[in-house]
């Protein structure tokens, strides 16, 4: 059954703000979209399980899995939130079938307007520059999704993922800075298929067991990185959702020896990214982030880094179950 998402924003009145960027000011913007609310907006509806000085983790009521969050230095400072799915959680260092650790931050006065966008199941959460979508053009923007994929195969019990990029499985960010750490977010999705940027995650068996398959993400073809339009209006554009594929769905087996597009336990498709879309031709850099275009739906459009065109797009208004 398709589903409402609730859009999150700084700006909303009563909204909590980044100041220091610590990990404990980080954890309170997730906590108060997920589970207490603020000013006149409802959270999601998440539930949270772990709750230390320095970890957390929270639980969807879609799957029943998990998000475990931790400060990357292991104190309460600005150098980074770790982020990682897991089956169950026992304590934050006791995880069941935990997925790749990853890592995003917010440099103050810089990433700190932030956006979430999500529903009980599923959420993204971005932290990015305030004013137009040029600028700036490489420097550092956080975006994540955490969640159950939509278009699954049924009684896939191993949907939850919890994904900072597909460039690395394991970001150490506590040396970033600003002006070169820029490539721990979704938002590198612009890129990938320019520059090579496809390291897979991975995902657990449908049936639950320890074994995992490797996914990539799907991107249309044949694109190009520039030019980007100089109006708002785009007289036609075609949009295309971001999938899940298994990395060598042509030659791989699963556990059992079975090719694995022929395979129930490790398919060839896994899911699709709720929401979440690309576009053939990309969007204009004047437009002031968070800016909404209309295709049928509103989008919200993401912001690219390294120069390219901003062709990710979120659904605000219906995602896929």
């Amino acid at each position: 059954m398709a589903q409402t998402p609730t859009v999150y924003r700084w700006d909303d009145p009563g909204a909590p703000q980044v100041v220091n960027g610590n990990y404990s000011e980080l954890i309170n913007i997730i906590d108060k979209c997920l589970v207490t609310g603020y000013g006149s907006k409802q959270p999601l509806g998440w539930i949270k399980e772990l709750d230390e000085t320095l970890a957390c983790s929270y639980k969807n009521k879609g799957s029943g899995h998990s998000v475990v969050f931790s400060s990357a230095s292991g104190v309460n400072d600005d150098k980074g939130v770790r982020v990682q799915s897991a089956r169950n959680v026992f304590d934050a260092d006791n995880l069941e079938r935990a997925g790749y650790k990853q890592a995003f931050k917010v440099f103050p006065d810089k990433n700190t307007a932030w956006v979430i966008i999500g529903t009980t199941k599923a959420f993204y959460c971005f932290f990015c520059y305030a004013g137009s979508y040029q600028m700036p053009s490489t420097l550092y923007q956080a975006g994540l999704f955490v969640g159950d994929l939509s278009n699954a195969i049924t009684g896939d019990s191993s949907k939850f993922i919890a994904v900072c990029s597909f460039i690395s499985e394991d970001l150490d960010l506590s040396s970033g800075s600003a002006g070169t750490n820029y490539g721990s977010n979704i938002m590198f999705l612009n890129d990938r298929q320019y520059d090579g940027y496809n390291t897979p995650i991975h995902i657990y068996d449908t049936d639950g067991a320890e074994h995992f398959g490797k996914y990539i993400p799907t991107l249309i073809k044949d694109t190009v990185k520039k030019p980007t339009p100089e109006t708002e209006s785009i007289p036609v554009n075609y949009l295309e959702p971001i999938l899940l594929i298994h990395q060598d769905y042509g030659s791989s087996l699963d556990r059992d020896s079975k090719p694995v597009f022929e395979s129930k336990t490790r398919p060839a498709l896994r899911g699709q990214l709720p929401g979440l879309f690309t576009s053939l031709i990309g969007h204009p850099l004047r437009l002031i982030w968070p800016a909404i275009v209309n295709y049928g739906n509103e989008f919200l459009i993401l912001k690219s880094v390294d120069g390219a065109s901003n062709r990710l797009l979120i659904n605000t208004e219906v995602w896929d179950d």
